[in-house]
This record gives C-alpha cells, structure tokens and sequence, in this order.
C-alpha cells in the first residue's frame, strides 16, 4: 500500500500504520477513514468455525479459508439462517472473517495485480484496517438461489427475496446493514434499489450493499433503532449505525473523508500532521485529523480573508462571486460546488438545500472551526442571517460529499468562490462565516445587465 502504483498513488506510511480503533467492542467505529482503522495485529480471539461452531483461530480460518466469525454474531447468524429457511429463503454465507493479511492480499491484487490501481481498488474494496470483515462480526450473505444464478455482489440483490428478508428482518438477530439504500437513490415507491449501481452513500464513503451485514447485539441494534427514529421523527436524514455510533463518540460531523491515496485529493482525510511529504496528495488538498478522527485546524477563522466580492444579476437570479485569500490549515465544510457555482433555488438556502435533482432538502449545520462564504439577499429581516453558506473548496471529489455535513479541507492561496440566488434584491450581504457568526460582512450593489 506504501508503494506507488503505476499512477503514482499509494497510502501514506503512517496511514497505513497508525491505527487506534479496538476492535474487541461490538460498536467499534471502523470506515475508511484514516483514523478509523484497526492494527494489523488485532485479530478476535473468540472466533467459530461456521456451522460447527468449533472454535478456530484466526490464523487456522485463514489458511483453511473457512467461514468464520466471533461466537455471539456465529449463533446469532445460525438462528437467522434457520429463521430464512422456515420462510422459504434459504440464505448462502458468501464471506465472513479476513485477517489483515488477507484484505491486504486482497486489495493489492485489486491496485497492483490485476492493474486496476488504488482508485478503482478502493471503489470496492475497503484498504487493509479498514474492513470490517476484520472484526470478525461481519459477513456477506447471500442466498442458494442468487448464487445459483452467478450474479454476485449486485445491488439488484436487495430485490430478490433474500434481499428483502434481511432487510425487514436481520435487526431482530441482532444484525444491521452498514450501508444501506440512501432515500435519494430510491425508486418511486421502492425500497431494495433495483436500478442503483455503484452511486457512493456520502454518509458511509461506500456504495449500497444489501449483502453487508454486521453484527452488533441485540441490546445494540434496539438503541440503534431508537436514535434512528427520532432522528426520522426530526426530520433528519435517515440515520446509519456508522452515523449513529459517531454520536455515541461524541463527534459533530456526519462521515469520514477516505484515507489519502492520490484519488481523491481535496477530499480525503490523513493523520500526516504538518508533514506530508510522505504523502500523495499536497498538504492543503487533505484533511489532517488527529486519532479520534476530528479535523487538525490549524489556524483561526480570521486568516481567511474576501480580497473581493461582486453581484450581478442573470435574469431571477443574482450571481455572486468573491475571491478570497485562504491561509493554510484552515477546515471548510459541504455544501460545495462540482464545478462552477453553488445553485439556490426558490425557498432555498443552507437550512434546506437538496445537493442533486430529484434529492431530499437536507439542513447543513455548522461544524465547529469550519469557515464558508456567505450570503444574505433579505431586503428587509434580521441582516446577520447570511442563510445561504457554501464550502472554500470545489471539485467532483469534494462535491460528491454534498449529500452529509461533512469536514473539507480548503486549499490555501487565492481562492475564488461562486453561488447564485434566485431573489429580486438590489443589495447583498457578504461575508464568511464560521461557529455561528458573520466575520467582516459588508453590502454590495447587485450590478444590472
């Protein structure tokens, strides 16, 4: 992983290094995340060989390649299986345990072997630390006719009647499913995602996997249920457990950026610190997180600076843009452009703006330390709102992050910044905005052409 593929990418050495995650807890938070990775060495140490139930060690089930996994989420899956059968689905275990050593073998095959390189190895294999076969709780479960047909990993599978099944069903044994159908991907009236192929979850950094599933207790899973119902009830996003279990640890953001590997530079997250010459993205392109996981923010809100701001008006909408200077180390969050400008439609703003076409509306809150630019177009009402708030930072990779309040980095230097608004007025407000206050507002003329 430390050594370059053949388009320069690789994972930084202390990336692939440094790990803090304890892996021994049912609700251990792994993701792709650089600092949500377990230690090469850890491996659980209660581990059962399916369907016997005879205890195996890790280092036995990997040089058998047997079906393994640690004896409470092993007698909780025999039940279910057992359950499946009595409803006329029979299940088929497609994965369950691998070592460090195994995912390693794994994506390298994917990066280096096979030719394919980080970026499309990592669309679909988790980097070696960062799977969560490893804790010995999880497991790919598919069914005997699926399999019979040969259609693999598809997201067509939450169709099928195994797909359905679990996923009504799987939280009473004590199972969830990770990653699951975002609600802007569904169908009219569907719930199993037949026409979802690959689109990444921003909330989990993977794509819908009706196969996936973990187990965490049953104890677990009702406290899961629990939060993601009044999340629903709140008029939140669905809640996901990766989501659920970041409250629990007391963070503020919705999801991890990747770990840095040269694919997603602007939009990746590394534990580098100040240097980083080890790594293959620039230094002002990653979020540098510290071992929990929380943003490195090296400087104050006040180092960002509006160089200059101009308004225009296109028609119903005004067009503003602004050139800012950016000091290194400062921390942006979402919403942010793909390519050339943040877009606010009627009734609109960073309270209620949906990040696609056809896409639920979605709050995006303030992340502590995190700077945007801001806009106020109310020609009359409290001037210091500046509802409409966007990211320092712009491109696919950060953009495809719009669907969660999540952390960015914001490249240093001279940055340029452009929203539109659908609104009437003669005047706007500018100004940045960060931990709930405007920082050097002023009002500028909308020019009309």
């Amino acid at each position: 992983m430390t050594r370059p593929d053949r388009d320069r990418r690789f994972v930084a050495r202390s990336d692939a290094q440094r790990a803090a995650v304890d892996g021994a807890r049912l609700d251990a938070m792994v993701s792709r995340g650089a600092a949500a990775s377990l230690p090469s060495s850890w491996e659980p140490d209660d581990l059962v060989e399916l369907p016997s139930l005879r205890p195996i060690t890790a280092r036995e089930c990997s040089h058998r390649g047997a079906q393994c996994l640690r004896r409470p989420a092993a007698e909780a899956l025999l039940t279910m299986l057992a359950a499946m059968r009595a409803d006329g689905v029979a299940g088929s275990i497609h994965s369950t345990f691998r070592s460090y050593d195994v995912q390693c073998m794994v994506f390298r095959n994917w990066a280096y072997d096979d030719g394919r390189g980080f970026c499309r190895a990592a669309t679909g294999s988790a980097l070696p630390g960062h799977s969560q076969h490893q804790l010995g709780t999880t497991l790919d479960l598919l069914s005997v006719a699926w399999k019979a047909q040969d259609r693999g990993l598809s997201a067509d599978f939450g169709c099928s009647p195994a797909g359905r099944w679990i996923a009504a069903h799987a939280e009473a044994y004590g199972f969830v499913l990770p990653y699951p159908l975002h609600a802007d991907y569904r169908e009219r009236g569907e719930s199993c995602g037949v026409a979802v192929h690959g689109a990444m979850d921003p909330r989990t950094g993977y794509a819908y996997e009706p196969w996936h599933l973990r187990y965490l207790s049953p104890a677990l899973v009702r406290d899961f249920a629990d939060a993601r119902a009044r999340s629903s009830a709140a008029g939140s996003a669905e809640l996901t457990v990766d989501q659920w279990l970041r409250q629990r640890a007391g963070r503020v953001d919705d999801a991890d950026l990747p770990v840095c590997d040269g694919c997603a530079c602007g939009a990746c997250s590394t534990l580098e610190g100040s240097d980083a010459a080890g790594s293959p993205c620039a230094r002002d392109e990653m979020l540098v997180v510290d071992a929990d996981g929380r943003p490195v923010i090296a400087q104050p809100a006040a180092t960002v600076t509006i160089l200059r701001a101009t308004a225009r008006r296109a028609r119903e909408r005004v067009v503003i843009e602004a050139t800012l200077s950016v000091a290194p180390g400062t921390v942006t969050q979402t919403p942010v452009a793909q390519r050339d400008e943040v877009r606010f439609e009627e009734g609109e703003d960073s309270a209620r703006w949906a990040p696609r076409e056809r896409a639920a509306p979605r709050a995006f809150r303030d992340l502590v330390g995190a700077v945007r630019f801001a806009v106020s177009a109310e020609e009359t009402g409290p001037q210091e709102r500046f509802a409409h708030r966007i990211g320092i930072t712009s491109g696919h990779a950060a953009a495809a992050f719009n669907g969660a309040v999540v952390y960015l980095p914001a490249p240093s230097g001279s940055r340029r910044v452009r929203l539109s608004i659908a609104t009437r007025a003669s005047r706007v407000r500018v100004a940045l905005w960060a931990d709930g206050r405007a920082i050097s507002p002023s009002e500028i003329p909308v020019e009309e052409r």
